[in-house]
């Protein structure tokens, strides 16, 4: 942080996925910018297995690879929100009404998800290579230092 706050015991850390919509002006105030980049298709592949172990689902190999590479310049974040949403997807199918809430025995089983849940979801309307991202972008530059990491 600049000079008013001067102190060797403070240390803020900040985190977004649209830098390039921060105001310049406090963007100048951060002394090191550490950039993430967005993860590859072969770390977007693993982290998809990751996030999808949690889910019933029915996605082969191949699939998953494929929505790797349809998820270009997604960060983490933009992929598990897609994933949450295409889970959604059999449980809105159901159309519970509240007397089968009332009744837990008479709730119907939920079918797992699939590919063609992906490629109808939201994410890929008016699309046909990609999900877009939710952000991204590179920092703008006022001289200071940005560091770049890889996972």
């Amino acid at each position: 942080m600049n000079s008013l706050c001067r102190s060797d015991n403070i240390c803020v850390i900040a985190a977004t996925n649209r830098p390039e919509d921060l105001d310049p002006a406090c963007l100048r105030r951060f002394d090191v910018w550490v950039e993430v980049p967005l993860p590859s298709e072969e770390e977007r592949y693993h982290l998809l297995r990751h996030l999808l172990s949690d889910v019933e689902h029915v996605l082969s190999d191949g699939e998953i690879r494929s929505l790797a590479a349809r998820t270009a310049q997604s960060s983490r974040s933009d992929i598990a929100h897609i994933i949450r949403e295409v889970a959604m997807r059999p449980i809105r199918e159901l159309k519970i009404t509240p007397d089968v809430l009332n009744d837990c025995s008479g709730l119907p089983a939920l079918r797992p998800i699939t590919y063609s849940d992906f490629c109808s979801s939201n994410h890929w309307a008016g699309e046909k290579d990609a999900i877009p991202p939710g952000g991204g972008g590179a920092l703008p530059s006022f001289g200071n230092t940005t560091a770049h990491i890889t996972y």
